[in-house]
């Protein structure tokens, strides 16, 4: 078989492991190699957000391998887009293997963002639950031209076998990864598709205590004020205790 060389390491937020650790050192001479391969890492959320010109010299194929949340406001899926738009220019061919997308395949849920507030949060028009696997999400990036200025790569996706689209991601048996700080569970990232919109708030949603994402508070926050107010909205399919 042929020699793969690895020229080049991207890290997308919260890093290669997921969990934001900056303390977490990779066991090598220098902090921004990586040891198995010797290449360089780049981080793609905060040093870049497009891979430098630099990283991609003597490249010929750009490979995508990363587990979504399943939640638009996570970035993974717009540090993707960026590495299209980039590769759309320097005419890298793009391989994407494909994830399961741990909150079902067969719902979506969640408001779309409005146009005027996309961020690397909100990059595409899609709803909170967007439904889509990393493949399926990649295509509708490529083919839609929802990448900027309508740019297009070389795409392969590599598929799934024996997912089905009504699959929890505990139902398919692989092994859970950590997404993100304190996405260590399946229970954590379903609250966090909807408890993670109150970040836009001065409240704390959980960080720091056993449970986050399924619970909110405040230092100045009288609980009890706020769970007599919550109580008599009388949502509907939401209970306040």
């Amino acid at each position: 078989s042929r020699q793969v060389d690895v020229k080049s390491v991207f890290s997308a937020e919260f890093g290669l492991f997921g969990d934001g650790n900056k303390r977490f050192k990779l066991n090598s001479s220098r902090e921004n190699i990586e040891p198995v391969t010797g290449a360089v890492i780049y981080d793609l959320f905060g040093e870049f957000v497009y891979p430098p010109d630099r990283s991609l010299e003597g490249v010929d194929l750009i490979l995508i391998n990363i587990q979504d949340t399943g939640v638009r406001y996570s970035t993974f899926l717009t540090t993707m887009t960026k590495i299209f738009e980039t590769a759309s220019k320097k005419n890298i061919p793009v391989m994407v293997l494909d994830y399961p997308n741990p909150l079902r395949g067969d719902i979506m849920d969640g408001a779309v963002v409005r146009p005027a507030y996309q961020s690397f949060e909100g990059y595409h028009l899609v709803p909170i639950r967007h439904g889509l696997t990393v493949g399926e999400f990649s295509i509708m990036i490529n083919e839609m031209g929802w990448a900027k200025d309508l740019s297009r790569v070389d795409l392969t996706v590599i598929p799934m076998a024996n997912w089905k689209r009504n699959y929890w991601f505990s139902q398919t048996k692989l092994q859970w990864t950590q997404l993100a700080p304190d996405i260590n569970t399946l229970e954590s990232l379903l609250a966090f598709s909807g408890m993670a919109l109150l970040k836009g708030t001065n409240l704390n949603v959980g960080h720091g205590t056993d449970k986050p994402y399924l619970r909110v508070g405040a230092p100045w926050l009288s609980g009890e004020h706020l769970l007599e107010k919550l109580q008599l909205l009388n949502l509907k399919g939401a209970r306040f205790f």
